[in-house]
């Protein structure tokens, strides 16, 4: 009998096309002699069993807590464990989140310094520049404060640029 013919005598009526069932010759051989061995009506079930024992069974899960079938089984293997498990998530999730807490607040007041240095280098320098125009430098006192002025404008839009872009992006 040819290897198409097997599989659709041991293929049984209103059996799920999902899983095709083996054609005998592609069994192991101890597998295939057992099965030939047993009775003519048992050997689709018995194909069928061996199939499903052998399939590889493959899930995937992200996150900080394990999937809830296996979270409902750890209580089984060791009372109490599931509550430790969500325990140690929520005291993560909150070290986390003071983190993010604290690197915002350092990150807020290192751009407000910043804005406060460049500030006064600004005060400093169009002050500079008045002193060089009262003392009859002109041409190099109106440059620094036109260079400062300009410098200004041009982070200050730069500035705004930015901001819209990780709006955007956000």
């Amino acid at each position: 009998m040819s290897g198409k013919n097997q599989q659709q005598s041991l293929k049984k009526k209103g059996q799920s096309d999902q899983i095709a069932p083996i054609p005998l010759e592609k069994l192991p051989d101890d597998a295939r002699e057992f099965i030939e061995a047993l009775p003519r009506e048992k050997q689709p079930r018995a194909v069928k069993l061996f199939y499903q024992q052998t399939m590889i069974k493959a899930s995937a899960h992200s996150g900080p807590l394990p999937h809830p079938e296996s979270y409902a089984r750890y209580d089984e293997v060791l009372p109490g464990s599931a509550d430790r498990i969500l325990g140690m998530a929520e005291r993560q999730s909150a070290h986390r989140m003071e983190l993010e807490k604290i690197a915002l607040r350092r990150q807020f007041n290192q751009s407000g310094a910043g804005q406060w240095i460049a500030a006064v280098i600004a005060l400093f320098l169009i002050s500079a520049g008045s002193y060089l125009i009262y003392s009859n430098h002109d041409t190099a006192g109106s440059s620094i404060i036109v260079a400062t002025v300009v410098g200004i404008i041009y982070t200050f839009v730069k500035g705004k640029d930015a901001q819209k872009k990780d709006l955007e992006e956000k």
